[in-house]
């Protein structure tokens, strides 16, 4: 039980905001996050149905809607099911208890003599009726309190139980179930017109003598320019046309080859997170290292572009749309349009999965734009995959800076961590500021205003090893492209730092990795995860490098989510530089786990992510703004790149839940470098770990590096 209501339910306490009975006997739940492919409409269901004694098939989960879901702000951080989970496990239980109250009020008796199954409402073996039957029994405006306990977990039946998602079917049938997949009366099609380099602005457009079929209407205001015709394809040719006649002024960008060093002349804001003085420290240790790691700017590559449907019918404006944050949105919307929020009405539908702010906010600004020029009408926007590499928001491009001392024993005695990152929060936030669309109309720069230091820059900067005295430091540049949150955050480049000069110091004592990662820990839960992911991959301690390897890393997400190790078994090709991933070994403990099965979905695909970052994505713009078009000039993971996954769950039914979204993709990088050190005796510390870039290290390497190599 948690000591105080959580915020969501203080601020949202009516139970009838959370959960409905309907008349046939089934239960509407209303939760506020949202399903992004993590598969938590399925989890959600299994936490009501477990508390209410329910068939999992009579749980019914409207779209959340801005009409009737609570506002949970972000589905983001790995925090769905510890959030709205809590909350709608607390509402449920109620709900319950109020259910055998109403019951025993009826037929005067005690609760302690109702019992409830599947849905009905029984005392001493005689059917008194079903829920829906006795729903008007109930308080209708009873709050949630939080003062009735949960069910114990040794009386579970679905929690901890793998139940098949709720979604899969009609995606694997191919049926109408995607934002993409919507069909209006007289639908129209809309497409907004960007420029093919980066950050580039609208100088003139011609507009004389314009014949474009099927065209309905051209609408600009400021520099945003948009077109809407009836057929799609109208639309599609219609924009090339337009395009034609636009001439733009580009905005020149850093050289990225040097991209690294041009981010440290930036101006910054520094922040402490943690407050050590080891400079004394250092002065005594036996043994001291530095070591520096970057990671490239990198894209969410969705795989599909983002998309967004409006309809503007006696003045309420409703927008369908796949954003992370539909409050949130309609604020940023009401903002940008001038718009009332009472006649704003945003729906969420699944979309492409992203797991991070991409264009859907931008596309739904852009369909609602277009939507008000045209009443009666749904608009349907779809942003090309050029659009959508060129104008979504990128993670930032980081560089760590690493500094230890090791003692006589070989224990680190001290320890200095400096970040370098960009901002990872630039989503809507309800001033009007954030949206593409908006910059375009004010004539604006490409970039909103810098949203300053913010906690995704130095997530898990800071680790749970014992580092003696440790000072850990992020500074903040603003850098030249647009950036926001991708999944992790900061955490991805900040754990292949640490994780990997964890693994540099065990080295250079001589100690085995897994073996100095447990004599830096003090938490058991940590010391478990690691163990187990060395046992379940057959760890071996290898004294030679032979082409295969093996490597370790650990994280536990934010600090505070789940715990989770990872061991990489790769081989490299001497002649060509690629890595191949044959095995990912992966260890979680999440806490009480709700649907098994469904973590591990989320762990694998997390670990896929990471592959994916690690080896592959990086974004590589030229001066004027050029070279982001399509997967050619982005590469990602292709099935041919994907090993074989085991993944191990260690469960604490007793234990909070704890969020695992994001915990399996901060640890992939490190776990692939160090098992590309085990296997060639070759170091990277810089993403991707391209052929084209170990093939510069090797042209890098000093005389003595090369003899360690050759040896090995």
């Amino acid at each position: 039980m948690p000591e105080t209501l959580p915020a969501v339910l203080q601020t949202f306490p009516l139970l009838k905001s959370w959960l409905r009975i309907n008349a046939d006997n089934t239960l509407s739940m209303f939760p506020g996050k949202v399903e992004l492919g993590q598969g938590i409409r399925t989890a959600l269901a299994q936490i009501v149905a477990e508390e209410l004694e329910l068939p999992l098939s009579s749980i019914r989960i409207p779209e959340v809607s801005t009409e009737h879901s609570p506002d949970e702000g972000y589905t983001a951080g790995s925090a769905s099911l510890e959030q709205s989970g809590l909350a709608l496990r607390l509402a449920a239980a109620q709900l319950r208890e109020s259910l055998k109250e109403a019951a025993a009020l009826r037929y005067e008796t005690d609760t302690a003599n109702i019992q409830l199954k599947d849905g009905k409402l029984w005392q001493q073996g005689k059917l008194l009726g079903s829920y829906g039957e006795v729903k008007d029994w109930l308080e209708p405006n009873q709050t949630i309190t939080g003062r009735v306990k949960p069910k114990d977990c040794n009386s579970y039946t679905l929690i901890g139980q793998a139940k098949p998602r709720s979604d899969i079917p009609a995606k694997v049938k191919g049926e109408a179930s995607f934002l993409h997949d919507l069909q209006f009366p007289a639908m129209v099609h809309g497409r907004v017109m960007r420029p093919s380099q980066y950050g580039a602005r609208l100088k003139s457009l011609d507009t004389r003598e314009l014949e474009l079929p099927g065209l309905i209407k051209l609408e600009r205001k400021g520099n945003f320019v948009g077109i809407i015709a009836k057929e799609e394809f109208q639309a599609v040719k219609a924009l090339e046309k337009l395009a034609q006649r636009a001439t733009w002024e580009t905005n020149p960008l850093p050289n990225f080859t040097m991209l690294h060093n041009h981010l440290q002349t930036l101006a910054t804001e520094e922040l402490t997170v943690r407050e050590g003085k080891p400079e004394q420290h250092f002065k005594m240790a036996k043994t001291r290292l530095e070591a520096s790691y970057t990671l490239p700017y990198q894209a969410h590559a969705s795989v599909a572009p983002s998309c967004a449907i409006a309809l503007l019918d006696n003045e309420q404006l409703t927008v369908w749309t796949h954003s992370q944050g539909i409050y949130p949105l309609r604020r940023e919307l009401a903002k940008l349009l001038n718009w009332p929020e009472e006649k704003l009405t945003l729906i969420h539908k699944d979309g492409p999965g992203c797991y991070g702010h991409n264009g859907a906010d931008d596309v739904a600004a852009d369909a609602a734009l277009l939507a008000l020029t045209l009443p009666g009408k749904a608009v349907r926007v779809l942003w090309s995959l050029e659009q959508e590499l060129q104008n979504e928001p990128y993670t930032p491009a980081m560089l760590l800076n690493l500094k230890a001392g090791l003692d006589e024993g070989g224990k680190i005695n001290a320890w200095e961590f400096t970040g370098l990152t960009d901002s990872h929060v630039g989503r809507p936030g309800g001033q009007g500021d954030r949206l593409r669309a908006g910059w375009e109309i004010a004539n604006a720069p490409y970039k909103a205003k810098w949203s300053g230091p913010s906690e995704g820059g130095y997530r898990n900067a800071e680790t749970l090893y014992r580092l003696g005295e440790a000072r850990v430091r992020t500074r903040f540049y603003q850098g030249p492209l647009r950036v926001s949150a991708l999944r992790t955050l900061g955490a991805f480049a900040n754990t292949f730092a640490n994780e990997s000069f964890i693994d540099e110091l065990a080295y250079a004592t001589q100690t085995d990795p897994v073996a100095f990662r447990l004599n830096h820990l003090e938490d058991e839960r940590a010391k478990a995860v690691i163990r187990l992911a060395a046992k379940r991959a057959n760890w071996q301690t290898r004294t030679q490098a032979s082409g295969k390897g093996q490597g370790i890393a650990f994280a536990r997400y934010k600090n505070a989510k789940a715990y989770v190790a990872q061991v990489v078994e790769l081989s490299l090709n001497a002649e060509t530089a690629e890595i191949s991933i044959e095995l990912v070994t992966t260890v979680c403990d999440a806490g009480q786990i709700i649907n098994p099965d469904g973590l591990k979905n989320q762990l694998e695909g997390g670990t896929l992510q990471g592959i994916s970052r690690t080896l592959f994505e990086e974004i590589k713009l030229d001066w004027d703004g050029g070279g982001m078009h399509d997967w050619d000039s982005y590469s990602v993971i292709g099935f041919k790149d994907i090993p074989e996954i085991e993944t191990f769950l260690i469960s604490e039914p007793d234990s909070p839940i704890l969020g695992a979204g994001e915990a399996s993709t901060p640890p992939m990088g490190a776990a692939i470098a160090n098992a590309l050190f085990d296997a060639s005796g070759i170091r990277m510390r810089d993403l991707p770990l391209s052929p084209t870039r170990i093939r510069q290290r090797l042209a890098n390497m000093t005389d003595e590096e090369l003899v360690k190599v050759i040896l090995s």
